[in-house]
């Protein structure tokens, strides 16, 4: 680009000169904003993302050992299998390993 300055400075005008290297600079910052203002917004939808993520999978988890502490309950007041299979949706393998 500096090149291009002082070659033009032999065929132009001073003004024109400074005009064209301002408005280069001019689009370059412009450009570096959009790619940063881009690039935050993506991080922040991102984060926003794996927030929702281990949200919605903590709660499954959770629900999941409340139904295994359900499950255990009813295995200990001898309550038939089936039964505990119905109540809590775990599978016949899950219930009889606790």
């Amino acid at each position: 680009m500096e090149e291009y300055v002082k070659e033009s400075k032999k065929t132009s005008t001073k003004e024109e000169v400074i005009g064209l290297y301002d408005k280069e600079l001019y689009d370059e910052a412009m450009e570096y904003h959009r790619i940063r203002h881009a690039r935050e917004e993506g991080i922040e939808k991102g984060i926003e993302k794996g927030i929702k993520k281990g949200f919605e999978q903590g709660q499954k988890e959770g629900m999941k050992r409340e139904k295994i502490e359900i499950a255990k309950s009813l295995k200990e007041a001898g309550v038939d299998i089936e039964i505990i299979i119905k109540s809590t949706s775990l599978s016949k393998e899950e219930i009889e390993k606790l």
